[in-house]
């Protein structure tokens, strides 16, 4: 049967696989007959021996209609090819190569479990257990006994989760079933991780940011270069800190792309469960890593750029494990500084910080976010980035959300306006303020509040403060001087009735905000540091 359409990689694979197809057979046919039971009275928990004859007739590759494969002579391991990069990547030898491609037959063709159960004589072992795999490689005792040591905890195979042992409470290791990881049938047989079924607090991805994207300060945007410039070397780490959780992650992948590697994202904060549940996953990340050439970009950040509380004995841990990785790592804190702790004393460590976007760098986020819809004649990208403080993942979901709400207003009425950012930035709020916050609605316009002239323009002093407050903090250079002018606050004072809540209602609405009432008593807490929490 011609293959001339099927991939070389698959061809390699497949040429190995009837090498080991071919000695299987050969070492089988060896085997003495064994006594037939009572075939009707054990119907599908038996294998006679005419269908193990029958197994062993049946070519490999060949199909059930009849069509048949014909390999090609088997040579050595292509250095370029999955399996070849299985190889280099984990330092295996041709005994363990072996070992693996026995234990990926039943995935290749369900026949070998009925195969293996005969050659054991046990129709619940429809996996090679180590005793087998030893008979059918390891014919003379000395090598046997040599060969014992691929299967130690400390051996690639098993430190790097290449292999699963299975069996029964006190089993010898002789008895001990081997079947491989998921993720390595995926990459062998698929010839690519994204098929994998990974867990939830795991994302792979092939990344293709460019530097030309960033959103970022003149200093950062310069180290980001320097790396972006050079190819990186085996045991890099990036360290990242800052609120600002996305342009983290956007640099990671630009540094990926750059580098022609692909980045595994761990969720450390999602990832749960005892020191040893994290200590497997860290090894199982640890080896997809190597199997995708991927660097690997851990998150102990929450939403808000705050790091988890739990992240310190995790951060260790991955420490330990990732030391010596062949990939760089991306490590983000949030706003933890870290800056003695022993797990950064490399030197090959680089540090970069991200707080949370100024005023230029929303500008240019937004402007790119709205360049992709049509917008109304009252949507200015300078105003939005002056009155929104948001990071760039919220800005592109806030545009899409608007130009979904734009969409329903019909043909022909498609365009983004005002209203339909300020709706979608309200969402974006109300989802993060709980709780703690109720949304207010404003019902209210300047000519519904009487008031003396000084205070009418008092109010009005404060809406023209706020549009002009990049303007003077950012352009005029006021910001460097008044590092602590974060926010802008008013205290509105008097009986009840006397317009407190309508005056705050108008500056909302006159600024295009959303308005929460705050319920102090749903603030405090008994509990230590809820306050605090709440507060922030």
């Amino acid at each position: 049967m011609e293959m001339t359409s099927i991939d070389s990689d698959i061809v390699e694979l497949l040429t190995q696989l009837a090498r080991i197809d071919n000695l299987l057979r050969s070492r089988a046919k060896s085997l003495e007959h064994r006594e037939a039971p009572n075939v009707n009275a054990f119907l599908g928990l038996y294998v006679s021996d005419q269908e193990f004859e029958e197994l062993l007739r049946h070519p490999f590759g060949s199909s059930a209609l009849g069509a048949v494969w014909e390999p090609p002579s088997a040579g050595a391991v292509a250095p370029h090819s999955p399996l070849g990069h299985l190889v280099d990547a984990f330092g295996l030898s041709s005994f363990e190569v072996d070992v693996l491609l026995l234990s990926l037959l039943p995935a290749f063709d369900l026949g070998y479990e009925r195969l293996f159960a005969y050659l054991q004589d046990d129709m619940t072992r429809r996996r090679p257990t180590v005793g087998l795999t030893l008979d059918l490689f390891c014919p003379d005792p000395a090598v046997r006994m040599d060969a014992r040591r691929a299967f130690r905890s400390d051996a690639p195979l098993m430190r790097y989760r290449l292999l699963q042992q299975e069996g029964g409470k006190g089993d010898s290791l002789l008895a001990q079933s081997i079947k491989p990881e998921p993720n390595l049938v995926s990459f062998l047989l698929d010839g690519d991780l994204g098929h994998a079924d990974l867990p939830h607090y795991l994302h792979f991805e092939r990344p293709h940011v460019e530097l030309s994207d960033l959103a970022l300060d003149e200093d950062t945007l310069r180290r980001v270069r320097i790396l972006a410039s050079e190819a990186f070397s085996p045991g890099l780490w990036v360290r990242e800190r800052g609120r600002d959780r996305w342009s983290a992650l956007q640099v990671a992948r630009v540094l990926c792309g750059a580098w022609d590697v692909s980045l595994m994202h761990v969720d450390g904060v999602a990832l749960q469960g005892t020191y040893e549940d994290v200590r497997r996953a860290a090894r199982a990340v640890r080896r997809d890593s190597l199997l995708a050439g991927a660097a690997i970009y851990l998150d102990f950040g929450t939403e808000d750029g705050e790091t988890d509380s739990l992240s310190d004995s995790r951060r260790a841990l991955w420490g330990e494990f990732l030391a010596d990785h062949g990939y760089p790592v991306f490590w983000y804190m949030g706003i933890r500084a870290d800056a003695d702790d022993t797990v950064w004393d490399r030197a090959d460590t680089f540090t970069l910080s991200f707080p949370a976007p100024e005023y230029p760098q929303r500008l240019s986020l937004w402007e790119t976010a709205l360049a992709d819809v049509e917008c109304e004649t009252g949507v200015s990208a300078s105003a939005l980035a002056a009155r929104y403080r948001l990071r760039g993942d919220q800005i592109i979901h806030v545009v899409r959300m608007a130009a979904r709400e734009a969409r329903w207003r019909g043909p022909g009425d498609g365009a983004v306006s005002r209203e339909d950012i300020t709706a979608a930035v309200r969402s974006l709020s109300e989802s993060r303020l709980g709780h703690l916050a109720q949304p207010m609605e404003v019902h209210h316009a300047w000519d519904d509040l009487v008031l003396p002239d000084d205070r009418l323009d008092g109010l009005h002093e404060i809406c023209d403060r706020y549009r002009h407050w990049y303007t003077v903090y950012d352009d005029w250079g006021f910001g460097q001087r008044a590092p602590s002018a974060g926010g802008l606050s008013a205290l509105f004072a008097g009986p009840s009735g006397t317009g407190k809540s309508m005056a705050a209602e108008i500056i909302a609405g006159e600024l295009g905000l959303s308005l929460y009432r705050i319920d102090l008593s749903a603030v405090v807490s008994k509990y230590i540091g809820e306050t605090e929490k709440n507060l922030e």
